[in-house]
């Protein structure tokens, strides 16, 4: 995967965080939350009866802790977690999780 960062401290920092990640071995369980998390996303998109949908959103939001947030009015906020600023031992817990789930729903391999 190809990364452009920008010449400003943001830029670096991000630079900075993949490389980190790079080092310590995070990307790889980054990549593996998102796989996993994409394969639950793909299960309840092909779900036939509502019960099994509803199961399968239900984990999904588990696992990636979703929610929104109000700000009044008509606004929301959506909040969630982030793989990318987790450290490598939260992230090994939640592709743990994670293929623990898709054991459940009989989605693994």
């Amino acid at each position: 995967m190809t990364f452009i960062y920008k010449f400003n401290l943001d830029g670096a920092k991000l630079m900075w965080r993949h490389m980190c990640n790079k080092i310590n071995g995070n990307d790889k369980l980054i990549a593996e939350y998102f796989a996993v998390s994409g394969q639950l996303m793909d299960a309840i998109r092909v779900a036939k009866t509502k019960h099994r949908k509803q199961k399968l959103r239900r984990a999904y939001r588990q696992l990636t802790e979703s929610k929104m947030i109000p700000l009044g009015g008509n606004r929301f906020e959506l909040a969630g977690y982030n793989a990318g600023m987790a450290t490598r031992a939260q992230n090994q817990a939640k592709v743990v999780m994670a293929h623990a789930m898709l054991k459940e729903f009989g989605l693994s391999k």
